[in-house]
């Protein structure tokens, strides 16, 4: 796995990726709750790695064409599940996953999805780094889906806990706070 996290680094990778006649991508990730934590945490490192530049973020994202179809669906399901997983490590490392995979637009029923998963993972006592990863992805979902917005005001976002944790945090909470009551 830490070659292939690496791999994913490099966009003419991502290439060979989609025109992979097994689409073994697909498979590991159709079976990834099956997988030990070790494993599962690995395959979140390729998969944030891979969202960390546009041509991966499309390739995992996409909405467009056959296979593919299916990574859009299992991207987000791994990073949701991933999010509420009882294990500390495994949501923090889900929580970089999110921040790559909210850098660029995500199509918007997966929005709400990813969106609810980040609200509830903020509701659990949080890193800073993990805390920071997961406001900035949810900031940049109710930037782009006023419906985030709402859920948001509605669920709540823990701000009184994650703004003590640093200044960056505590102007990221105030943001979003700001656009809740808007």
């Amino acid at each position: 796995c830490v070659l292939l996290q690496d791999l994913v680094l490099v966009e003419d990778f991502i290439e060979l990726l989609q025109n992979e006649p097994t689409k073994l991508i697909n498979s590991v990730l159709l079976h990834f709750k099956e997988l030990t934590d070790n494993v599962q945490m690995s395959l979140l490192k390729v998969l944030t790695n891979c969202c960390s530049h546009e041509v991966g973020h499309v390739f995992l994202t996409d909405s467009e064409g056959g296979e593919q179809c299916n990574l859009k669906l299992l991207c987000p399901d791994v990073c949701v599940g991933a999010l509420l997983h009882e294990n500390q490590d495994m949501y923090s490392k889900a929580s970089s996953l999110v921040y790559n995979l909210c850098r660029y637009q995500i199509p918007e029923d997966t929005q709400v999805e990813v969106g609810s998963a980040i609200l509830e993972c903020l509701q659990k006592d949080l890193p800073e780094t993990t805390a920071y990863n997961l406001m900035t992805g949810l900031l940049q979902l109710m930037k782009s889906n006023e419906e985030m917005c709402d859920l948001a005001g509605v669920v709540g976002m823990n701000c009184s806990a994650h703004q003590k944790l640093s200044p960056r945090l505590r102007s990221l909470c105030d943001e979003a706070q700001t656009m809740t009551a808007l």
